[in-house]
C-alpha cells in the first residue's frame, strides 16, 4: 500500500511540474505599450466593463476580462480580506494591471518557441494561461487580431505610409482641429485604433 501511496505521489509531482514554465529564460517586465495592447484585445480596453459571468464557472472581471485564479496568482493586489476584493481590484485598471504583471512574473515563458519572451508570449499567456499558451489555435480568434493591429501597428503602418512623414499622422478627434500625433516617437504608447468588426474584416480582406 505504501508503495502504490509512493508511486502515486511520484506520478502527481511529475505532472504538476510538467506544467509548470521552465526558468531557463529570465522573463522581462511588461512595457506599457504590452500591457495596453492586451487591454485593447481583451475588450477593447473597455474600462467600464465589469464583472460577468460568460457561462458556466467562467466568471471574468474588468477590462482585462481577468478570473479570480488569475487574480490570485498574479499576486492578490488589492487584497484586504474581504470577499469582494479581488472585483474591486480587477474593476480598476490601474489594480488590474498588478495582477496582470504578478502573473507574468510567475509564468512568463516562450509559449511560441521564439527563442524570447516577449509580447507575443504574454499575449497568449493572457488569454489561453500557462498551460496552454503554446497552442497556435489563439491566432484564428479576435483577440489575437486585435492584439497584432495593436502591437505591430498594423494600421499605423499603412496610415503612415499614405502620409510618408516618418509616422506624424493627423488624427480627427471630432472636434474639427486635426491635431497631429507622432507616433514614430519609439515611446512605448499603443495608438488609439478602431477595433471594431470592420476593421478586422479589412485587414483579412488586405492579406
Amino acid at each position: 500500500m505504501q508503495l502504490l501511496q509512493a508511486v502515486f505521489l511520484t506520478v502527481l509531482v511529475a505532472c504538476v511540474t510538467a506544467q509548470l514554465p521552465t526558468r531557463t529564460q529570465k522573463v522581462p517586465e511588461i512595457d506599457q505599450r504590452c500591457m495596453e495592447c492586451l487591454c485593447q484585445a481583451s475588450s477593447n480596453c473597455d474600462e467600464s466593463l465589469k464583472c460577468h459571468n460568460a457561462g458556466g464557472d467562467a466568471y471574468f472581471c474588468g477590462p482585462y476580462v481577468i478570473s479570480w485564479a488569475y487574480w490570485h496568482d498574479g499576486g492578490r493586489p488589492g487584497d484586504k480580506g474581504r470577499a469582494h476584493d479581488f472585483e474591486t481590484c480587477l474593476n480598476n485598471k490601474t489594480c488590474a494591471e498588478k495582477a496582470v504583471r504578478g502573473y507574468m512574473r510567475k509564468y512568463g515563458r516562450d509559449c511560441d518557441r521564439s527563442g524570447a519572451i516577449d509580447c507575443f508570449d504574454f499575449a497568449r499567456i493572457h488569454k489561453l494561461g500557462f498551460g496552454q499558451c503554446s497552442s497556435d489555435s489563439i491566432l484564428d480568434t479576435d483577440y489575437w487580431e486585435k492584439f497584432e493591429i495593436c502591437y505591430i501597428g498594423y494600421a499605423e503602418d499603412n496610415v503612415a505610409s499614405n502620409y510618408g512623414n516618418n509616422g506624424n499622422i493627423p488624427v480627427n478627434y471630432g472636434n474639427n482641429d486635426n491635431i497631429p500625433v507622432n507616433y514614430g516617437n519609439n515611446e512605448n504608447v499603443a495608438a488609439p485604433y478602431d477595433y471594431a468588426d470592420g476593421q478586422l474584416q479589412a485587414r483579412r480582406v488586405h492579406n
